[in-house]
């Protein structure tokens, strides 16, 4: 059985995740910051009455590239991850741009290469080539156990 994967783009990184693990993208959202928060915390916006923490992945994953570029104010894109643990907090992604709704057989689901750093081969599951482009998955458990952490 195939795997459904989002991808979506941050800087000049591919990225992908499981679309059964999506609430919703929504290109237009209004991310508040966190004081004394986390880098890789962009901010929090709400939804539906619900609060719901937004990462900046490229400061999660300590990327120099586009480290400094804001992913906060009004007009945010925004993947929004389902409820997690007690069912109230949510999570998502500050993205640049959502892309295409992929299939991949999870026999073209590739390790993450050794020579990955330490965080990409924590938050990442896998990678997978398709049309020539290169899409590294995220592991939202991981990410989801980081954060409950208050690293």
């Amino acid at each position: 059985m195939p795997m459904n994967l989002l991808s979506f783009t941050v800087g000049d990184e591919l990225f992908a995740v499981d679309v059964n693990l999506i609430e919703k993208v929504n290109r237009s959202m209004v991310v508040t910051p966190v004081p004394a928060a986390s880098d890789a915390v962009a901010g929090i916006t709400n939804l539906k009455g619900k609060f719901v923490t937004v990462l900046n992945i490229i400061a999660l994953l300590e990327r120099t590239a586009d480290r400094n570029k804001v992913y906060s104010g009004e007009g945010i894109t925004v993947v929004v991850f389902k409820s997690f643990s007690d069912g109230n907090n949510q999570m998502g992604f500050a993205i640049d741009a959502p892309g295409e709704l992929i299939k991949i057989p999870r026999d073209k689901i590739l390790p993450v290469p050794l020579e990955a750093d330490d965080l990409a081969k924590r938050h990442f599951s896998g990678v997978t080539e398709t049309g020539n482009r290169l899409y590294r998955i995220i592991d939202i458990n991981s990410i989801i156990e980081r954060f409950g952490k208050n690293e």
